[in-house]
């Protein structure tokens, strides 16, 4: 089964319509959050401080967040949502704009 992660919609982004096959397993927002605590585990075990650290992550986040609202042409509240909302199927990117289409 094919799936959606950060990185391939993150370049994917580039591009002006987006389609998923149906029944691709989506990591792309849900899993986001425990990616970038991965990379803050990293972080934590280095000479960075919480602040620090925490401050790189949220840069990083903030940044994807800008990026894929933009290039969807959606209000960034309209990314956080679905990031909060830990959205793992196609159907729904596809009604909230996030991809032009299943097929």
């Amino acid at each position: 089964m094919p799936t959606i992660e950060v990185k391939e919609y993150y370049i994917d982004c580039a591009c002006e319509k987006i389609y998923a096959p149906p029944g691709a397993r989506v990591t792309l927002f849900g899993t986001t959050c425990h990616k970038l605590a991965s990379i803050g585990g990293v972080f934590n075990n280095s000479k960075y401080s919480n602040e620090e650290s925490t401050a790189v992550l949220d840069n990083i986040l903030s940044n994807w967040l800008d990026m894929v609202s933009s290039s969807r042409r959606k209000k960034r509240e309209n990314a956080v949502n679905l990031v909060n909302e830990c959205v793992d199927r196609v159907d729904k990117l596809k009604e909230e704009g996030f991809i032009s289409n299943v097929l």
